[in-house]
């Protein structure tokens, strides 16, 4: 546990000392969610992940999607191995010195997908990416570059994995595509933490995901962060379980 707190604070959270930016990205994340939030526009409600229901003790993580981290998880986990996929550059200094100097990390420079390939991936904003066409206020596409786009299965063996194992997944509208291409690897993952994006234009619809999710014996048992804008749930972190084999 010592080595995480020295990378952020005991919630999990990132720190001023170590991690600065994404210290300070949260905080305007933040003050901007309360903001919006008074006019009725959009809330965001903040559950972290060392309170999840589970009782395991996580020994695997793979976090797909990663931007400056999950540090919450991280924290839940203090001595998991963990594999972190991220395909935009942007991110890659901030975790090459922050998570991958204080624990035992695989940074994997792709996207996730169904099929093995090439994307194009949109570069949104400071701290947040997608592999969805999207355009800024005066209607120009935003910056994109080429990413490799592998399936799961085939990039992590389902032999190799350290149980309990846990699957984390936001790819902001692209998680069904994830799942997809992870099927595979599900039999030895015992939990996976998911974004799910409800009404999200060209993207998936939310009882895809529990379905797969079903068809795999993955049984829902938590919902984490949750987001409103006028008036409507746009997307909720769900948290699904493998019943525990018995003896």
């Amino acid at each position: 546990m010592d080595r995480v707190r020295n990378a952020s604070d005991n919630s999990g959270k990132p720190s001023w000392r170590r991690e600065p930016r994404a210290y300070l990205r949260r905080q305007l994340r933040l003050k901007l969610n309360d903001l919006v939030g008074r006019w009725g526009l959009r809330v965001s409600d903040y559950v972290p992940m060392t309170s999840i229901r589970s009782t395991r003790a996580f020994h695997h993580i793979i976090d797909v999607g990663v931007a400056e981290g999950t540090a919450d998880l991280y924290a839940r986990c203090p001595d998991a191995v963990i594999e972190l996929f991220e395909p935009s550059p942007r991110f890659f200094p901030e975790l090459e010195a922050g998570i991958m100097r204080t624990r035992t990390c695989r940074l994997h420079k792709m996207a996730v997908g169904a099929e093995n390939g090439e994307a194009t991936f949109h570069l949104t904003g400071p701290a947040s990416s997608t592999l969805q066409t999207l355009h800024d206020k005066s209607g120009r596409a935003f910056p994109s570059i080429t990413v490799l786009v592998r399936r799961l299965d085939e990039v992590l063996c389902a032999a190799e994995l350290k149980r309990p194992a846990v699957l984390k997944i936001d790819t902001e509208g692209f998680e069904l595509e994830v799942l997809r291409g992870a099927e595979k690897l599900l039999p030895a993952i015992d939990s996976v933490i998911i974004e799910v994006h409800m009404g999200k234009t060209n993207a998936y619809r939310p009882q895809q995901i529990l379905d797969i999710m079903a068809r795999h014996g993955f049984a829902l048992i938590d919902v984490l962060n949750s987001e409103v804008r006028n008036g409507q749930v746009t997307c909720v972190d769900i948290v699904f379980e493998r019943p525990a084999p018995t003896a």
